[in-house]
């Protein structure tokens, strides 16, 4: 369960790295 909480976190903050990147190019 924990894993899956830390590996779900892990997603969202590539996503958001992904968005901040596409914004700022």
């Amino acid at each position: 369960m924990i894993i899956y909480i830390n590996f779900y976190n892990d997603k969202k903050k590539i996503e958001s790295l992904s968005t901040i990147i596409k914004i700022t190019i």
